[in-house]
């Protein structure tokens, strides 16, 4: 769960953009001395092929279910193709151990393989679940879910920001910060975007939803009508729109959109999940941060010439 910092503001939405200009300026290439460029792990590239009976299991594997589906259609793909891309193993007394590229061992061995192509590396135990989640994220076909579930191991693993996380995938940071707020979202409600049932679109539209909104209760409306993003988007932001003194939704005005704007600057300049709301007088700017590390870094951002 995310924490939050707090910033109570009086000002009008011009005001509040100069702030944010100044801010910026002052950030300036800052946010790149903070982010420790990620080490490879030390490798001895050595390919060959490699006997599959002398290949243990990786301990370290992150993931530990495996579609039947997904692997009958590699098997398919690997029977007609070939294998396209080698494994990764390091040797160890009793052989090999796998570093990356499970699946394609198990459907190589489905197929009666007695030997796979791979290549032999050397990876401390330290490296081992770091390279095992880095593999997994850099697939194709994980599910927005279980990309959460990985980037939230790596960060809590190795207490990286959400900006060095990126940097260890080759992702930008707004994709990691996305991933890790749809687990957020209550169980039933991931259940349904691991399963296909409901798009990273539709979930992100949910998120939108205050925390008194049932957010089950949305998600199976979207559902029994089979509601589009967009159309979900627009049930969320009718159904969490602003309400004024007397109760009534105010719609909303070029300050709201202005206020998005600055939002996504702010975001942007602090690589962190920022939350804007005003108040008849004044408002509040909320910062989330998700470790100890992230909060120093955020602190020290805040902070510097102030």
């Amino acid at each position: 769960m995310a924490l939050s910092l707090v910033v109570y503001c009086d000002a009008t939405p011009h005001r509040l953009s100069r702030g944010i200009a100044m801010l910026k300026k002052r950030l300036g290439r800052g946010l790149d001395s903070l982010i420790p460029q990620a080490e490879a792990p030390a490798a001895m590239p050595d390919r060959r092929g490699i006997e599959i009976a002398r290949i243990q299991p990786n301990p370290y594997q992150p993931r530990r279910e495996f579609s039947p589906g997904e692997l009958d259609e590699l098997r398919r793909s690997i029977g007609e193709k070939g294998l396209l891309q080698p494994i990764l193993v390091r040797q160890t007394p009793d052989g090999f151990q796998i570093v990356a590229g499970e699946r394609r061992l198990r459907a190589c061995r489905e197929l009666g393989w007695e030997t796979i192509p791979g290549t032999v590396v050397d990876v401390p135990d330290g490296q081992m679940l770091e390279v095992a989640l880095v593999e997994n994220l850099q697939r194709q076909d994980l599910n927005a879910i279980e990309k959460a579930l990985a980037f939230r191991q790596l960060i809590d693993t190795f207490h990286l920001t959400h900006e060095e996380a990126a940097l260890r995938v080759a992702v930008d940071r707004s994709s990691v910060t996305n991933h890790l707020r749809l687990l957020d979202l209550p169980e039933r409600v991931r259940e349904h975007v691991a399963e296909g049932r409901l798009s990273m679109g539709h979930a992100r539209a949910l998120l939108a939803l205050p925390p008194t909104e049932d957010k089950e209760r949305a998600a199976d409306r979207v559902l029994a009508r089979q509601l589009s993003v967009r159309e979900t988007e627009r049930l969320c932001s009718n159904r969490s729109g602003k309400r004024g003194v007397s109760g009534r939704r105010e719609p909303a005005g070029d300050d709201d959109h202005r206020i998005r704007h600055l939002e996504r600057e702010l975001e942007q300049a602090l690589a962190t999940k920022v939350r804007i709301t005003r108040q008849k007088v004044g408002g509040q700017i909320v910062i989330d941060f998700y470790t100890d590390a992230e909060f120093s870094r955020l602190q020290g951002i805040l902070l510097s010439r102030a």
